[in-house]
């Protein structure tokens, strides 16, 4: 079976959640100890066997871009001063080649998926990842996990994990056969509506059929193109398997979410003193 080897990354929401700070950063770029949230995906995404990665990104993330990007001044700086760490980020688009694609229309992440398809065509499935969904696995990243699924099924494979009943209203929630099948997806329902507690974090493995179908679909809820209608679609055609995520979730697209991620790398984290946080 042919590997996976690219990875699309829709960038474009504006962040509303987090204001008032978005305004100025997008939340991708928000700092959890010393890095930003988009780069502890990316370095999932090569830890998994990703090998290229297309952010389509919105003209006020651009600090996106330029994070990615050689700073031959800052180099020749850390250079002099003999500093060892600055190639961190360097050495990862070395690993990983990071590509953007501008969205202008900013209709929501199926649309924005669709925008990168000249660049998959040949490929017979591929990867998406949310970038405000940060999974913490030091030993099995989250999207080698549905790979993995994927490699031995053959079947599309969505990544989902249990939350209370009380926060279905949050996220897209699967309706499944008990087993590894997801019957249908129902976006943001009311704790009513919902057909399970399982609810869909920011990672996809996705059959290259996954571009046509967002064609035919319509707007969505909070009147954006959303990929749990193309989903359905899929899910119609052929199995659809979800896989329960092995790792710590956190919505950094929250407040809650960011500072309880903020701590827990904090506490794991091996470039601070530990013994010199208060909250530990």
């Amino acid at each position: 079976m042919e590997r996976i080897t690219k990875a699309v990354i829709p960038i474009g929401g504006f962040g509303t959640r987090l204001l008032p700070i978005t305004k100025a950063i997008p939340k991708e770029m928000l700092p959890i100890v010393d890095k930003p949230v988009i780069q502890y995906i990316i370095e999932e995404l090569a830890r998994s066997g990703i090998e290229d990665v297309y952010m389509v990104i919105s003209k006020e993330k651009e600090s996106i871009i330029n994070y990615f990007s050689r700073n031959k001044r800052l180099e020749n700086k850390l250079n002099d001063s003999n500093i060892e760490t600055y190639n961190e980020v360097i050495d990862l688009t070395k690993i990983i080649k990071i590509h953007f694609i501008l969205d202008k229309d900013q209709e929501g992440c199926a649309k924005a998926i669709l925008k990168a398809k000249k660049y998959l065509k040949n490929e017979s499935a591929f990867a998406i990842v949310l970038g405000d969904d940060l999974i913490n696995n030091s030993t099995y990243p989250a999207l080698k996990q549905l790979m993995d699924l994927y490699y031995e099924t053959n079947h599309s494979v969505i990544g989902v994990h249990e939350v209370d009943l009380s926060d279905v209203y949050k996220y897209g929630i699967i309706d499944t056969n008990g087993i590894k099948e997801v019957n249908n997806v129902i976006e943001k329902p009311n704790i009513n509506e919902a057909p399970s507690n399982l609810a869909i974090l920011g990672r996809y493995i996705v059959k290259n059929d996954f571009l046509d179908l967002i064609k035919n679909i319509d707007i969505g809820v909070g009147g954006e193109y959303q990929i749990s209608d193309v989903l359905n679609l899929l899910a119609e055609k052929r199995d659809l398997y979800y896989k329960k995520i092995d790792g710590n979730y956190y919505d950094i697209g929250s407040k809650e979410g960011y500072v309880n991620a903020t701590v827990s790398y904090a506490k794991s984290s091996d470039v601070i003193d530990n013994t010199k946080l208060d909250f530990i």
